[in-house]
């Protein structure tokens, strides 16, 4: 990510005060101080939030220039210090989070991705497969495991008989990719046949055989891409004719993406503690922004606003989950409101508010959840 920053705002982001809110009369360099008054600070020391816009503008800044801020006394040199200070501990928090990015996204994927080529059935398949193999019996409903198959609501015109294979458990009712179809039944021949299976309303694909016998055949799923879930069917097919299609539902292999993070970081509306005539300051880097009280005086608050043309994705797409990092200086907030793990709406907002001198950086990244090969948009 650029690390070079995109400068908004009004205020100290130059260094040169006096260049940014014009020149007018001298405000003396080191003003004599007099009684303090209930906010604590000196009657002559610029309190912004006591006087007009006309007044303010008027006055010249200079380094010495003494403001009344939060009831304490500041320069305007230490105030652009202490903003210099703030961005360089912004840039460090985002560096060490980015050095992050690459892994989690490794990371997620080893979750949630899988092989789907090798042949691994799980522990209870193993078990229906050795049982399999021992039972000399017809009746395979006492294996524990099997589930009686269903018939599929779409189904082909038939073109089973009764000389036919005929299918009557299966392991599962669904499954995807690398996964093993452990089917029963009657009449599936000697001669290996076929195990056709649906994965969308106008494609069927052969499962990878593994096993072939009259009253049991194992399966693998193929590995696919670029389809969505779908409740398709699975069919024998051998010499003496096809089965009546069993439902079974296609569940696609997924995919973990981290997408950009696109959004508004902060509408400049006027600071809610002036007339309309300062504005808020940010700075948008991508995946990261910051907010600085000490760059308008008054302190601050906005929303800034994310993914707001993902409400809706596509293909079964969901959001995995968000990593969202604040960090908070001084007198300041800052709540992330959504998406919620699951959710097929990506977009959120956050909420920020900073004081006078607080300030907010926060660095965020979404990652999405969705059938593999396919487009979340």
């Amino acid at each position: 990510m650029n690390l070079s920053f995109r400068t908004n705002s009004l205020l100290l982001r130059t260094g040169t005060l006096a260049l940014l809110l014009g020149m007018g009369s001298q405000i003396p360099a080191a003003p004599e101080k007099k009684a303090p008054g209930k906010s604590g600070c000196s009657t002559s020391s610029l309190d912004p939030s006591r006087i007009s816009e006309a007044e303010f503008r008027k006055t010249n800044i200079q380094p010495k220039t003494i403001f009344c801020l939060e009831g304490k006394e500041i320069t305007a040199s230490a105030l652009e210090k202490e903003q210099k200070a703030l961005r360089s501990s912004d840039e460090k928090f985002l560096k060490s989070q980015q050095s992050n990015a690459s892994k989690n996204l490794k990371d997620r994927k080893n979750r949630i991705t899988r092989d789907t080529k090798a042949w691994k059935p799980n522990k209870t398949n193993q078990t229906i497969i050795a049982a399999l193999k021992r039972s000399k019996i017809q009746d395979q409903s006492g294996i524990p495991g099997l589930i009686k198959a269903e018939s599929s609501s779409n189904a082909p015109a038939s073109e089973s008989s009764a000389a036919g294979p005929s299918i009557q458990f299966l392991n599962a009712s669904s499954g995807g990719p690398g996964d093993p179809i452990v089917i029963t039944g009657q009449r599936f021949g000697s001669s290996r046949g076929k195990v056709l299976l649906q994965v969308s309303a106008d494609r069927s694909v052969e499962a990878i055989v593994k096993e072939w016998n009259d009253t049991y055949v194992v399966a693998q799923v193929p590995d696919l891409s670029g389809l969505i879930a779908f409740a398709g069917w699975v069919q024998i097919k051998n010499s003496a004719g096809v089965s009546s299609p069993a439902a079974f539902a296609f569940e696609p292999a997924l995919d973990v993406q981290r997408i950009p993070v696109t959004g508004k970081i902060h509408d400049p509306d006027p600071n809610t503690n002036f007339p309309g005539w300062f504005t808020c300051a940010d700075e948008d880097l991508g995946n990261a922004a910051f907010h600085d009280g000490a760059t308008f005086i008054t302190g601050c608050s906005e929303q800034d606003t994310f993914l707001g043309d993902l409400t809706n994705l596509k293909n079964g797409w969901v959001v995995d989950h968000v990593v969202f990092v604040k960090n908070l200086r001084g007198d300041a907030e800052c709540t992330i409101h959504g998406p919620a793990d699951g959710s097929a709406n990506a977009s959120f907002y956050i909420d920020w508010r900073v004081g006078p001198r607080g300030g907010v950086s926060y660095y965020l990244e979404v990652y999405l959840r969705g059938p593999r090969g396919t487009n979340y948009r």
